[in-house]
């Protein structure tokens, strides 16, 4: 199978399987046959799938062409699947992204859905890495808001999530992986202009003995109070169990 049918059937699946869930396990609703033809999916890249509010759904993957690499970010129809519009978001060039799926050095980044609109987290990189919260318009893709969150040390993205009234909270780390220590990040932006409305960084020594030196969040979810809940792990080393946080 073509690696770019590869990168997209395995994010579909997960669509297929909850919006086709009376159908077979051999039938499916309908399929799509790929991002394009000049890009194809490198390696282990990170993939995701939204809903939006009209269960239309987004999906982005990290796409190269051996010159460029970038996210691209697809919205389609649920009822045929017929692309509403795709949007590339470009990556700077970096050596390698030590904060990045299963130390695949390719940038972590997330996706969630605000109304009809999708939210996109990235990873990116100027001098040093940064966090990069992007807001596209459900109907022609276009940018809606963007912004930037630069530190003294590296931020990442790896999880985002939106509350009731719209606001989005991105989670990763904050620090230089290998070079300093790192501790799970939880930033939230204000809905109407993404402008930021606080960050946090939590060590993992909370987590009790043998915490880690290294600590990132891989999720983040929102409760019905506004409550933010990130989750995270050492991608350094494997015996340092999962770590909770809650903040009101």
């Amino acid at each position: 199978m073509d690696q770019k049918v590869k990168g997209l059937s395995s994010a579909l699946a997960i669509f297929l399987a909850a919006a086709a869930a009376t159908a077979s396990a051999q039938s499916f609703t309908w399929r799509v046959p790929n991002y394009g033809t000049e890009f194809s999916t490198a390696g282990i890249a990170p993939q995701a799938l939204a809903l939006d509010a009209g269960n239309d759904p987004y999906a982005f993957a990290f796409v190269a062409n051996g010159a460029e690499f970038l996210i691209r970010v697809s919205h389609y129809d649920g009822a045929d699947g017929s692309i509403t519009w795709q949007r590339d978001v470009g990556l700077a060039a970096s050596p390698w992204f030590p904060f990045s799926t299963y130390s695949s050095g390719q940038p972590t980044a997330a996706l969630a859905s605000v109304g009809t609109d999708a939210v996109l987290a990235t990873t990116n990189y100027d001098t040093q890495f940064y966090g990069q919260i992007a807001r596209y318009a459900g109907g022609d893709g276009g940018l809606v808001w963007e912004n930037a969150e630069h530190a003294q040390t590296a931020v990442a993205y790896e999880a985002v999530a939106v509350d009731a009234a719209g606001n989005v909270i991105a989670a990763g780390a904050a620090g230089d992986i290998y070079i300093s220590p790192t501790k799970g990040h939880v930033a939230k932006f204000h809905a109407s202009d993404g402008s930021l409305a606080w960050s946090v960084d939590l060590d993992a020594g909370a987590c009790g003995a043998g915490a880690s030196f290294w600590f990132q969040f891989t999720t983040v979810s929102v409760d019905d109070n506004g409550d933010v809940v990130a989750g995270g792990f050492s991608p350094d080393e494997h015996a340092f169990p999962f770590c909770a946080f809650k903040l009101s």
